[in-house]
């Protein structure tokens, strides 16, 4: 298909393989599928993230996730553009469950050894009688 997005040649889909090679992104990926799954994998943090963050908050009760699939210069959807599941597909299944615990450290990276201060959040949806 060929089109770009607001005149930006970035975004057609022709020539993405001689990108990859132009860019040498094969120094980090093997091929484009470990890039896709990578990008995939990197938008599933940003879910977890954010999903954890309103779900902390027993007095939100609800969220939307707008993006149902991707474009051609959108990789943000549930599925991908040709309404495939995403590699995260099933971890996402498993935020939307009734109960989650959530631990919120006070950084992201830790080295081996290093002591975990972190903040536990228990979400339920049972009832207790």
């Amino acid at each position: 298909m060929s089109r770009a997005f607001v005149g930006r040649e970035i975004t057609r889909p022709e020539g993405l393989e001689q990108r990859f090679a132009d860019y040498q992104y094969n120094l980090l990926f093997p091929d484009l599928k470990a890039l896709s799954d990578a990008t995939e994998w990197h938008e599933y943090d940003a879910l977890n993230y954010e999903i954890g963050a309103l779900r902390a908050h027993s007095e939100i009760q609800g969220y939307v996730i707008t993006e149902f699939t991707d474009l051609n210069w959108e990789a943000n959807g549930l599925l991908d553009m040709w309404r495939h599941p995403k590699a995260f597909g099933e971890a996402l299944s498993r935020l939307q469950q009734d109960d989650l615990l959530i631990l919120r450290g006070d950084k992201r990276n830790y080295r081996a050894g290093e002591t975990v201060d972190a903040d536990v959040y228990v979400r339920t949806t049972a009832t207790v009688t």
